[in-house]
């Protein structure tokens, strides 16, 4: 069966013949200029920006020098101040798409259940893996392949890692994909890393060693098959096994919208932090008669003692002033203010100050403050969708290679579920002008203080029963008596069915 379904390659590293000499060069011409392209750096970049390792910790304090030229200073202070406020996009808006778990629907049964056990817990963290991977870099790819079990399983691989050789422009198919990693040479002493190349095809791997700008045949490992059983090597026909994910048309990294604002939040946090140090070193001293001419001695002294001396000559009397520039915290704040909120804008994110300012917004005004993120969101999700159209080819292959059955032409239906705040109250009475009731347990269910439900619906009955009881002081009398008058006649015919025995 697998052998009818993917494709059987034949002798495939036998009859493989090697890239010309031609492909090669073009091939390490394409590498190199991709490795130093910009858009490839800005990617990087994306993934970097996220960690936190951001361009305000190179930053280095100048001063004009005698020539007019910009002079590194080291005796004044230097904040390098990261507010990662772009990591809080970035998580916004991914948490915002993909944190509730995304729903994927057919209408058979059979392929529903073999569906449940392949988008498992671990796929769905890979998914959001994705999400944040085509944030940061604009892209990101998803590569299913088989372990050495035989189980098909799904590995997670950044945008700036992946160069494409796209058969069109709009870039639905591509005839390979080349990727590029860095590990540390085998059995090596020194640590030495090793630049990798995998190029990917539908007939399989090529592996490649990077040296310089050569690339040298993996002699260890030159060829990897996609699968093989039995000896025999298969591929996935005309597809190959590397499905992208974009955030955008123009696989552009969030951060290309933001990153002088980010840079501008950091330089103005650490400017302000700057400026309101009050030391020695900061301090302009304005000096009438100081008992030397050495001004470095004299900061050194001052930094000391805590103390210079003066003298007073010639009528002249010695005096020490200083002259200090007063920081408005104010400005700092305002303009903290707009670049944040210019910075929230341009990612099409959402700001939660804003709603928590709101007191208790009702759902027309919470849905407003999500409108442009979640304008965005829906555009990513066309091209998800896009690509997971492509990951179900992969997967109905593998179902029907293992025998489990051929559902190639079954459609499944992809439900994004948002995380949204809402009103719960709104909506509860809502619901109850509406006529319609919700079971206790529902209810009980979404209290996250309760941990036993079906112990809160049991105490929940004996109190409506004991609240029955109490509105009605009738009912126990009257049970009472019809307890009572049962009694009587079982005692009557008892007596009357041992007279008649007698």
């Amino acid at each position: 069966m697998l052998r009818k379904l993917l494709h059987k390659a034949g002798e495939l590293i036998m009859t493989k013949t090697a890239p010309q000499t031609t492909e090669i060069q073009y091939l390490q011409r394409k590498i190199g200029q991709w490795l130093g392209s910009k858009y490839r750096h800005d990617q990087i970049d994306g993934e970097r920006y996220y960690l936190g390792f951001h361009d305000i910790l190179h930053r280095k304090r100048t001063m004009i020098g005698k020539d007019g030229e910009p002079v590194e200073v080291h005796n004044v202070p230097n904040e390098k101040i990261v507010d990662n406020l772009y990591a809080d996009m970035v998580d916004t808006k991914n948490n915002y798409l993909l944190s509730q778990p995304v729903t994927f629907v057919t209408e058979n049964d059979t392929f529903q259940k073999e569906l449940d056990k392949i988008i498992d817990s671990n796929f769905l963290l890979k998914l959001k893996n994705i999400g944040e991977g085509s944030l940061n870099c604009g892209i990101s790819y998803l590569y299913p392949y088989y372990n050495e079990s035989g189980e098909l399983k799904f590995k997670v691989f950044a945008g700036h890692s992946i160069l494409p050789f796209w058969v069109d422009d709009e870039h639905d198919e591509a005839e390979m994909y080349v990727r590029y990693y860095e590990q540390e040479k085998k059995n090596s002493i020194t640590d030495e890393i090793e630049k990798r190349i995998e190029i990917y095809t539908t007939q399989g791997i090529d592996h490649y060693i990077l040296v310089g700008n050569t690339l040298m045949i993996d002699k260890d490992n030159p060829h990897e098959d996609y699968f093989t059983k039995d000896g025999v090597a298969y591929t996935w026909g005309d597809k190959i096994p590397l499905i992208p994910f974009r955030y955008n048309k123009f696989e552009q990294p969030l951060l290309r919208r933001c990153k002088s604002l980010q840079d501008a939040i950091n330089l103005m946090t650490s400017d302000f932090c700057n400026n309101m140090q009050d030391d020695v070193r900061t301090t302009i001293l304005v000096l009438e008669n100081y008992d030397g001419e050495n001004l470095g001695e004299l900061r050194e002294k001052l930094a000391l003692y805590g103390a210079i001396k003066v003298r007073s000559e010639s009528g002249a009397r010695g005096d020490v002033r200083t002259l200090r520039i007063e920081v408005d915290a104010n400005n700092y704040n305002a303009i903290l203010a707009l670049l944040k909120q210019a910075m929230v804008q341009n990612c099409r994110s959402f700001d939660s100050a804003n709603l928590r300012l709101g007191g208790s917004p009702n759902n027309t005004q919470i849905q407003s403050f999500y409108m442009s993120m979640d304008l965005d969101a829906n555009g990513q999700i066309v091209h998800f969708n896009f690509a997971l159209e492509k990951l179900f080819y992969f997967i109905k292959s593998h179902l029907k290679a293992i025998g489990k059955g051929d559902f190639m032409d079954e459609k499944v239906k992809v439900v994004f579920n948002k995380d949204m705040m809402i009103s719960e109250s709104e909506i509860m009475n809502n619901l109850i002008n509406a006529g319609i009731r919700i079971p206790n347990k529902l209810l009980l269910e979404q209290c996250t203080f309760i941990n036993d439900v079906d112990e809160a619906m049991k105490l929940l009955e004996e109190e409506d029963s004991k609240l029955v009881d109490a509105l009605d002081p009738y009912a126990n009398v009257q049970n009472k008596s019809a307890n009572q008058s049962s009694k009587t006649n079982k005692a009557a015919e008892s007596k009357l069915t041992k007279g008649l025995g007698k």
